[in-house]
């Protein structure tokens, strides 16, 4: 039996020609960066940045960080620019530098970090061609270090400002972005309002410690003002204007050090108008509340915003250091060093706790080797029947004597935490715990004594040891530190 297909079709091709598309390839183009520091050494500095493309950034997310060198790719023709620093956060992208425009080459720009006082344009300069690569150079200097440093309006500071904010507190972190005139300066609390500073200006997603949860608060220290922004409103809450008839109940002289770094490396620098107006106004809420909660009345700020050395917390206008503070009952120059707050009966005791805990850790490694040495000598002994015997008997000794090794270094260990606890200034205790306890506003603290490099966590602070080696550490024997919550640049 036959059948038939339900339908029939026929494919005809036509002879059409073969067109050949020209296919232009992306290039290739990097940003390599060096930061040498006064001694000519290399500093990690892991600085933000945001990559432009004809002028508009790429994407509208939070900065991305580098330390060494990156690589974009882009059509030919493309000008390529960065944002970087402070100016990478996402609202306050206005200073693209460092632009380039591949087209027939990939591109390769060299930056190095320059120290001195130099106007230098930040207009790359080519300096070779090797195959297919264009090779420019351009330099970091401090004049461009303080172009892409935001310097930050009474406006934008005002909007930081919490309903509630003591009136005094308001004016004087204000008052340092309409531009001081002087210092040192006064900060008159009028008490009006509780000093208490709260969530800051975004969801609790965007914070460097999503993910992990809140810890209690301390009773004494409660927060209790409400958000800036009313959730869901849409309209910010601000702080009732001062009248003028309030009276101050507690002042607190702040002294600005005039430091060395901007003032040698920038052409054109005031510290009074360029220096601090580029410090994040979280820093000052958190230094001025909490010296009022601790009764403080006197503070020396040692540093602030610095662009060519130390911490990028300081280059992006993020972390402030006080050397000096002072209340009603004392003052602390805040030196470990000194030990000036210990009576001599106290700074003979931490001497002792302390080198009992540097002797034990220094048996402990002379036990680990005598064990080492001796489960070595155990198994080659092994091998001969007549001298296993002993070679174990040294070994349960060396392993005994290691273990009670352990146990004294860790027994010396908790001592000596709790003598250096016990040790640390009243003063100092009580600003310490205020700023702590800002865990919105203040990212870190660290000084001589105790290092927190996360206050929301519940891992409590570690002892600063204050080791050459650990430059966390050395950098901090001197002088207090907080570094200011900023998800949207670190």
């Amino acid at each position: 039996m036959t059948t038939s297909p339900d339908a029939k079709a026929q494919t005809s091709i036509a002879q059409t020609p073969v067109q050949k598309v020209a296919v232009t390839p992306k290039r290739k183009v990097t940003y390599s960066f060096e930061f040498p520091n006064d001694k000519n050494k290399l500093d990690k500095v892991r600085l933000p940045y945001a990559v432009a493309i004809n002028g508009k950034a790429v994407s509208a997310a939070k900065p991305k960080r580098v330390e060494t060198s990156f690589t974009v790719m882009v059509e030919p023709g493309s000008q390529v620019s960065l944002f970087l620093n402070s100016d990478a956060h996402p609202a306050y992208r206005k200073q693209s530098v460092y632009a380039v425009t591949p087209k027939d080459r990939d591109v390769h720009v060299q930056i190095k970090q320059k120290w001195g006082k130099h106007s230098n344009s930040d207009t790359p300069r080519l300096e070779k061609t090797v195959g297919e690569v264009d090779y420019y150079s351009a330099l970091l200097t401090g004049d461009i270090w303080m172009k892409v440093s935001h310097k930050y309006t009474e406006q934008e500071a005002d909007a930081f400002m919490p309903s509630g904010i003591d009136s005094g507190i308001r004016e004087a972190v204000l008052s340092i972005y309409r531009g001081l005139k002087q210092s040192p300066l006064i900060v008159a609390c009028t008490g009006n309002a509780a000093a208490r500073i709260p969530e800051i200006l975004r969801p609790p997603s965007s914070l460097p410690w999503e993910g992990k949860a809140r810890p209690a608060q301390n009773p004494l220290l409660e927060w209790t003002m409400p958000l800036l922004f009313n959730p869901g409103s849409g309209a910010q809450k601000k702080a009732p204007a001062d009248s003028g008839k309030s009276q101050a109940i507690h002042k607190i002289t702040v002294e600005f050090e005039n430091a060395d770094n901007p003032k040698n490396n920038i052409t054109q620098f005031s510290l009074l108008t360029d220096g601090l107006s580029r410090v994040h106004p979280r820093c000052f809420l958190a230094l001025f509340s909490s010296a009022f909660e601790a009764k403080i009345t006197q503070i020396e700020v040692s540093s602030n915003w610095r662009p060519l050395i130390g911490s990028i917390a300081h280059r992006a206008g993020l972390g402030l250091d006080v050397t000096y503070i002072e209340n009603a009952n004392s003052n602390l120059h805040i030196v470990r060093s000194k030990a000036a707050h210990l009576n001599a009966q106290q700074a003979e005791e931490a001497s002792r706790i302390e080198k009992t805990y540097i002797q034990a850790k220094q048996a402990e490694k002379v036990a680990n080797k005598a064990w080492r040495d001796a489960e070595t000598a155990y198994k080659l002994a092994k091998l001969d029947p007549t001298k296993v015997v002993d070679a174990q008997k040294v070994r349960d000794v060396a392993l005994q004597e290691k273990g009670s090794a352990i146990a004294k270094r860790e027994e010396s260990w908790k001592a000596w935490q709790e003598a250096r606890t016990a040790h640390l200034p009243a003063v100092l205790r009580s600003f310490r715990a205020a700023l702590q306890e800002k865990h919105d506003l203040v990212y870190q603290v660290f000084d001589p004594w105790l290092m927190d490099s996360e206050t929301r966590d519940d891992t409590p602070p570690a002892t600063n040891l204050i080791r050459p080696k650990n430059s966390l550490e050395w950098t901090h024997r001197h002088h207090l530190h907080l570094t200011a919550v900023e998800p949207d640049v670190l």
